[in-house]
């Protein structure tokens, strides 16, 4: 038996390649004493080689190696005739889970392949003593396979295909990362269980994995939780099984990193019934937002991502964005925004006359931000209506719904400006432009008054410690002088409604350290003078909120329950007649 790996160059000559496989037939042949043979010496005692076409001639060897072993059907090797296959579709590696826990979707993840797509896969989890236990992308591990060994293997459809296939960690039984929240006692059932217009819907900033395990982080923002909780391989488990409990129709994520969308929970939602979709924030964050829906329900039928930030505004309100650029320090901030609003159109299949437009969004973080995101709200709204606009063009009942972790309270000029439809200039919210530009940071000096310093790392999200340009260690800018004021009024006396206004358990959706606060909502718009609908999209019922004191065991969240430092809001929603 001969085996040898050989990577040729495509443009070296075929011949060159053939002989390098003859050669390996002398490898035995005897040297003369103190003198090794030589090449052409071991070629002329060896068996020749040839190359056959589909047709049974042979190939010109003198041509390039691409050229010749495109078309090659037999490799002749002395007496020794050998199929030739071109490009066979091939697994390369796998990433199997780094834990396998009863209930647990798990996903052998980043499977790269060459010459066919992951859909053309035959995939198969095994287990000791049971056999093949699935053969979908996504498995759940079953208590009968507590401390039994399982392999995952796939191999492309294709012929002469083979098996590439790796051990998987023993099953564990289920421990805090499975452990109900006693919040699913009240989503066991889907919405539409005792109305069939109703559905789901959830809001969820599930923290980017770069953002909790910096050195920063974990020294700063959550020196109480234990590494094996901000690793992300524990929490994307802890994550997908708190969204499986909430059988919802509608999930809205927020910091989702590009990457463990694509290698997790695109496969993890997928299994659960959803069709999904991952949009990322402007510039190079590698982290957005995600929606998802269950296609039972839904269809989506049109989609966008509408950066929130300066080129958008200028593009889209050239007015305000004049006024803005009286206005530098405003200007620069929105400049430098990597915010954006997901968008995807809706088809209820219950009505194909109903659309539901759909929004996840992140506004910007900084506590001095408050004009920022009034801004950032306004033009959310605006595209929302001029999506909504376009549609109803069609004769149909076209609906909001957005969700998303806001970054503004319940007493901000943003939350004004989307609750009724407006905010005046002389709004507080904009008086924050005293105190921000692009790159400031406010702390208290040693006298306990407030002063300005600037440090040498912008964070653009300071609970998160995601650090973006630098600027100059040293403050060498002033405080604005003037700010940047407006009177919005979003288009077509839209406004929307908070689906958790009435709900008593609500007393925040951000538990950190130092910040508790309701930060995260779901907006639903009101219908509008002059719309087509004949429907009104009303709150059924929201889910309460965790206790605090399942959120400060370990002092904040992350802990071994809640793997973000927020928690998910959900919502029953239902259409009504007018």
């Amino acid at each position: 038996l001969l085996h040898k790996s050989m990577a040729r160059d495509p443009k070296e000559s075929c011949q060159k390649t053939l002989e390098r496989m003859r050669m390996l037939f002398g490898d035995g042949q005897k040297r003369e004493k103190g003198k090794k043979l030589s090449r052409d010496e071991i070629l002329a005692n060896v068996p020749s080689a040839s190359i056959l076409g589909a047709d049974g001639t042979a190939l010109d060897a003198s041509k390039s190696n691409a050229e010749v072993w495109k078309a090659a059907s037999t490799l002749c090797l002395g007496t020794h005739k050998l199929s030739v296959s071109c490009n066979i579709p091939t697994v390369t590696s796998i990433t199997p889970p780094s834990t396998m826990t009863v209930g647990v979707p798990a996903v052998c993840g980043n499977i790269a392949i060459m010459f066919c797509k992951e859909e053309e896969l035959d995939i198969e989890w095994r287990c000791e003593g049971q056999g093949v236990v699935s053969t979908n992308r996504v498995y759940f591990p079953q208590s009968a396979q507590v401390g039994k060994g399982m392999t995952f293997r796939c191999k492309p459809k294709a012929p002469n295909a083979m098996w590439t296939e790796v051990a998987l960690p023993t099953v564990l039984e289920p421990t805090t990362i499975a452990a109900a929240m006693p919040r699913w006692e009240h989503t066991k059932q889907r919405a539409n269980a005792s109305d069939t217009n109703a559905f789901r819907v959830v809001t969820y900033n599930i923290l980017h994995d770069r953002f909790c395990t910096s050195n920063f982080a974990k020294t700063k923002l959550y020196p109480f939780a234990k590494p094996e909780i901000l690793s992300m391989n524990y929490r994307k488990g802890t994550i997908a099984t708190e969204l499986k409990a909430y059988n919802s129709d509608i999930i809205l994520l927020q910091e989702c990193g590009q990457d463990i969308y694509n290698s997790y929970y695109v496969h993890a939602l997928r299994a659960m019934g959803y069709t999904s979709k991952h949009f990322n924030k402007a510039g190079q964050t590698k982290e957005g937002s995600v929606i998802a829906f269950n296609h039972q329900r839904f269809e989506v039928v049109d989609g966008d991502a509408v950066p929130l930030i300066y080129s958008t505004l200028k593009k889209d309100h050239p007015m305000l964005a004049a006024e803005l650029d009286k206005h530098p320090h405003a200007k620069e901030g929105m400049d430098n925004m990597t915010a954006m609003c997901a968008i995807a159109v809706l088809k209820d299949k219950l009505d194909p006359t109903r659309l539901l437009i759909v929004a996840s969004t992140h506004l910007f973080y900084h506590p001095d931000g408050c004009h920022i995101r009034a801004l950032q709200a306004y033009m959310l709204a605006s595209a929302l209506d001029n999506i909504r606009t376009k549609h109803e063009k069609d004769g149909r009942s076209v609906h909001i719904l957005v969700g998303g972790d806001f970054n503004f309270t319940r007493i901000t000029g943003a939350y004004e400006l989307l609750t009724s439809g407006k905010v005046a200039a002389e709004r507080d919210c904009w008086d924050k432009g005293f105190r921000f530009w692009w790159g400031c940071h406010h702390g208290l000096g040693e006298g306990g008054e407030e002063e300005i310093v600037e440090e040498a790392t912008v964070v653009d999200n300071a609970e998160a410690g995601e650090s973006t340009s630098p600027v100059p260690a040293v403050n060498t800018r002033k405080p604005p002088t003037e700010v940047f004021r407006f009177d919005l009024s979003l288009p077509n006396n839209l406004s929307f409604v908070d689906t958790h206004r009435n709900e008593p358990t609500l007393k925040f959706t951000n538990y950190g350290m130092t910040f508790k606060e309701v930060i995260d909502h779901i907006f639903i718009g009101r219908p509008v003078a002059g719309s087509t609908a004949s429907e009104s999209l009303e709150v059924v019922r929201t889910i309460p909120l965790p206790d605090e004191d399942e959120l400060s065991r370990d002092v904040a969240i992350p802990n071994a329950t809640y793997a973000s430092d927020h928690v998910a809001l959900v919502a029953d929603l239902t259409f009504k007649k007018l």
